[in-house]
């Protein structure tokens, strides 16, 4: 017979236990888990729904999904912890209740900056929020609101790297901008259909790594071409908003970026779908998965 977990008086609900939980990379990950249709539907990420006032009203307007959202969270964690569902779903209801409320008193507040604003620049807004205390989450906000009428995987790019150019040029300021910037690639880069809209919506799986390889380590590949100019035919070159997140890539920013996407490739290469699904077998293997004619 199965013995049921005994629950000890120090078990805690979760690991999120405040707003600020909520922002972790973790938590975000299980926001866009439990949420993708709803994201997706609005093309947006997580990191924009916790740092904007008009989507937060929106998905608090719409009980059931979001209902629904708390459910898959708490249902599986209560059978992990052997704490009772209906609690987890009260913390987590009080937790976003919380959280709603701070994100929607910013904007009614107008503590998020309008960067279309005349006379607004992010540099400006940079150096002004140096040593605020909540400097990250109205950072985020004013990043976020930026990109609030941007439809399309390769203009919302285009729109953040132009907010890296106003960006200041070093120091604490200038990093504020990148983190704030960077949140919202990877979760960008995380989504499929995102990411081909960026990279090109005709490159099957192969093309779609090899061009996030360019992209990683433009320098590299490159040098791999010099060496290997059938090489080229099968690399997919990177122009656009992409290619200028290549630069600053290889630059060495954004690194947190730069590593999601190396496990990416690393994840599908050791994965079983094919890379080039539309071409014949190839007659020989002993060069790696790359379509070598």
């Amino acid at each position: 017979m199965k013995q049921k977990r005994i629950v000890r008086q120090d078990d805690q609900p979760s690991n999120c236990m405040t707003p600020q939980d909520l922002y972790a990379p973790h938590a975000r990950e299980v926001i866009g888990r439990v949420l993708e249709d709803w994201l997706k539907r609005r093309q947006v990420t997580p990191f924009e729904l916790l740092h904007r006032p008009d989507l937060t009203e929106v998905l608090e307007a719409s009980g059931v999904e979001l209902q629904h959202a708390v459910q898959k969270v708490a249902v599986p964690e209560s059978q992990a912890t052997g704490l009772p569902v209906h609690d987890l779903i009260r913390h987590y209801q009080k937790l976003i209740q919380a959280t709603t409320e701070r994100i929607i008193d910013a904007g009614r507040k107008k503590l998020f900056a309008d960067l279309d604003e005349p006379g607004t620049s992010v540099a400006d807004l940079a150096i002004k929020l140096e040593g605020h205390a909540d400097r990250g989450f109205l950072m985020g906000g004013a990043v976020c609101g930026a990109l609030k009428d941007v439809t399309g995987g390769r203009a919302r790019l285009e729109r953040m790297m132009d907010l890296v150019d106003a960006a200041p040029a070093e120091g604490a300021p200038r990093a504020m901008v990148l983190v704030a910037v960077e949140q919202i690639l990877c979760e960008l880069f995380a989504a499929p259909p995102r990411r081909a809209e960026i990279l090109g919506p005709s490159l099957d799986l192969g093309g779609n790594l090899a061009a996030i390889v360019r992209m990683v380590a433009p320098n590299e590949m490159e040098m791999l071409i010099r060496m290997e100019p059938r090489l080229a035919a099968h690399v997919p070159p990177v122009d656009g908003p992409a290619e200028r997140l290549g630069r600053r890539l290889a630059a060495g920013e954004f690194r947190l970026l730069a590593a999601a996407m190396a496990r990416e490739v690393i994840r599908e290469l050791k994965g079983s779908r094919r890379l080039r699904p539309g071409a014949p077998p190839a007659r020989s293997t002993s060069c790696g998965p790359w379509p070598w004619p």
